[in-house]
């Protein structure tokens, strides 16, 4: 953990959270630290891993994320602001949508309708937005601070998304590969628009500058879908910082080929040795039978931090 959220943490009284205390030495990872947190699902996915890493060009890292495999909840945000800020943003978000989406909120929206889990995932981004803004607005130095973010919560034989910004989430079937979510960015517009390839897409200037995030003094319509899942299906959960710096199929090839405790760490030495150009965060949950294990269990961690295109998916 960085010293900026070390400070945070100890002006606000927050202690921290289970995927920072799960942190350990990992001697493959020497030169390049990562926090991460791995655990088995207790039902209806055999596994899911997460791991943060600040890249090879950033000074710190203002992505975050959450793993709460008791929940069958994923979360990624990815802040900006500059200095400390954009850590701030993504941090405060987690900490909002950690709040809102409590076991008992989601079994309730989970034992209604559709409907009622879009509620609940659009009323956590708009408070997060709330916070964020409310933040920024009360101190000089976090202004304008924002976060771009991706919920994932796992149905029994299904995923329910909701996001703002450029964070991803993805499904792999096979040698099939789906982009789920929406990217909210200039280059995604014009994509839809039919104004841009996707191929152009991927290197267009405006490609990273989004339409969409939490921060805003009018919060940002969230993008909300669900999407059936397979037993042996997995959900690449993640950050622009690797998909900008990997395709698509890449991104399939190294979530599929490895163990489970390998796949993260395999795509973020991947996104890092092609630039590691932004701070990369990675979440992969494998979906197992709709019996999976009956209690939770801690696999390996990885250290504590130093610090294919856009656009809409196709309709399932």
């Amino acid at each position: 953990m960085s010293w900026h959220r070390r400070l945070l943490d100890w002006l606000l009284g927050r202690p921290r959270r289970a995927t920072d205390d799960l942190s350990k030495t990992d001697p493959a990872m020497t030169d390049d630290a990562l926090a991460g947190a791995a655990e088995l699902l207790p039902r209806g996915a055999a596994w899911a891993m997460g791991c943060t890493h600040r890249g090879k060009v950033r000074d710190n890292n203002e992505d975050d994320f959450l793993c709460a495999p008791e929940r069958r909840l994923f979360i990624v945000c990815d802040g900006m602001g500059g200095h400390a800020a954009g850590e701030v943003a993504s941090r405060e978000a987690i900490d909002v949508l950690d709040d809102v989406l409590s076991p008992e909120a989601i079994e309730q929206a989970l034992a209604r309708d559709g409907d009622g889990i879009e509620a609940l995932l659009s009323e956590g981004l708009r408070r997060a937005n709330e916070r964020v803004f409310t933040l920024g607005s009360e101190n000089r130095a976090w202004s304008g601070m924002a976060s771009a973010a991706v919920i994932c919560l796992l149905g029994l034989d299904d995923v329910h998304l909701a996001n703002v910004g450029d964070c991803r989430a993805y499904r792999l079937r096979g040698e099939d590969v789906r982009l789920l979510t929406t990217d909210h960015s200039v280059a995604a517009a014009l994509v839809t628009q039919g104004k841009l390839t996707a191929e152009e897409a991927r290197s267009h200037p405006l490609r990273n500058h989004l339409t969409a995030s939490l921060g805003l003094a009018q919060p940002s319509d969230p993008a909300c879908s669900s999407v059936e899942l397979q037993p042996d299906d997995r959900l690449v959960i993640c950050s622009d910082g690797l998909w900008d710096m990997l395709s698509d199929a890449a991104i399939a090839r190294l979530a599929t080929s490895h163990p489970p405790e390998e796949a993260v760490k395999a795509l973020i030495r991947a996104a890092n040795d092609a630039g590691g150009a932004d701070n990369i965060t990675v979440i992969v949950v494998h979906v197992g039978a709709e019996e999976g294990p009956a209690e939770t269990e801690t696999l390996e961690t990885a250290a504590e931090p130093d610090g294919q295109s856009p656009g809409a998916p196709p309709a399932e």
